[in-house]
């Protein structure tokens, strides 16, 4: 369910005003995480969380939409050249992306809502933004494997990893390059699957094995 300040705006508020409940309300659910600057899309100084990104790591979808309109008000009206796509592409003092803390907390609709927001498809590069890594070595499959998020996984090897939309030789051409990426980066000198049997997640284990991606790295 919506949070209650989400159906409280439902007035004749303008969409400044809107903007500025959202961004309050998303950092009043982290009070280390106080902002530093009035723009939507700066960074805390002491994490490098953006609002996005605690708002992806708490699957507040409403919060995300509504900092996407704002960004999109300010890049018409020429205010700010950012949008919802390099907010994505943002990573904090750790590496991590607002993708990242998604799957980490298995909040597939802000996964999906991404997804959309990228309009991936088989001819562009959206889903590049879905491959940065932290500085541990993380990426979005491993962390969805060490949240235990089945679905997320399963979100990330079929739609993201392999091409959905393609056809079949597109999308097998696809899934090998990033599976090759695998055994060369590693998470923690561990490869997904060793990650998946380590943290005893079976199902996600057999699932990643039926897909070939690699039990060791080079």
């Amino acid at each position: 369910a919506n949070p209650k300040w989400v159906v409280r705006m439902n007035g004749h508020d303008s969409r400044l005003t809107r903007r500025w409940v959202a961004h309050n309300y998303t950092y009043q659910k982290q009070p280390n995480d106080m902002l530093t600057s009035g723009k939507i899309d700066k960074a805390h100084f002491r994490t490098g969380d953006t609002a996005v990104m605690i708002a992806a790591r708490n699957g507040y979808l409403s919060i995300i939409k509504l900092i996407n309109t704002q960004l999109e008000i300010e890049k018409s009206l020429e205010f700010s050249t950012q949008d919802m796509t390099t907010m994505m592409e943002k990573q904090n003092l750790n590496g991590w992306t607002a993708p990242m803390f998604a799957a980490a907390n298995g909040h597939m609709h802000v996964l999906w809502y991404f997804w959309a927001i990228c309009a991936v498809d088989s001819k562009d590069n959206g889903r590049r933004r879905f491959y940065k890594r932290s500085k541990q070595g993380d990426n979005i499959l491993t962390c969805a494997i060490s949240g235990g998020h089945f679905e997320c996984v399963k979100f990330v090897v079929e739609r993201i990893y392999a091409l959905s939309g393609a056809d079949q030789t597109v999308k097998k051409s696809a899934l090998k390059e990033r599976i090759e990426e695998e055994k060369k980066r590693s998470c923690r000198m561990r490869s997904s699957t060793l990650i998946a049997f380590l943290y005893g997640e079976g199902k996600i284990f057999r699932y990643l094995l039926s897909w070939r991606f690699p039990t060791y790295i080079q």
